[in-house]
């Protein structure tokens, strides 16, 4: 799982989990990034990520 630790020069790791996926969904954005980047999904259900395993053959980091 990645989240944003710097940017710009300012540490961020004082800001909450979702401040800073928010920060690194941005920075996606701006620098148009497309495949093979891609954004990972994200869920506090287990019954979602158990679905997902479903759908996968490569696995999904962290899951």
């Amino acid at each position: 799982m990645f989240d944003v630790l710097r940017l710009g020069g300012r540490g961020l790791t004082a800001w909450p989990y979702a401040c800073r996926t928010a920060a690194l969904d941005r920075l996606f954005t701006d620098a148009g990034l497309s495949a093979p980047f891609t954004l990972r999904p994200s869920t506090t259900d287990p019954a979602t990520a158990c679905d997902w395993l479903t759908w996968t053959s490569a696995g999904l980091e962290d899951l």
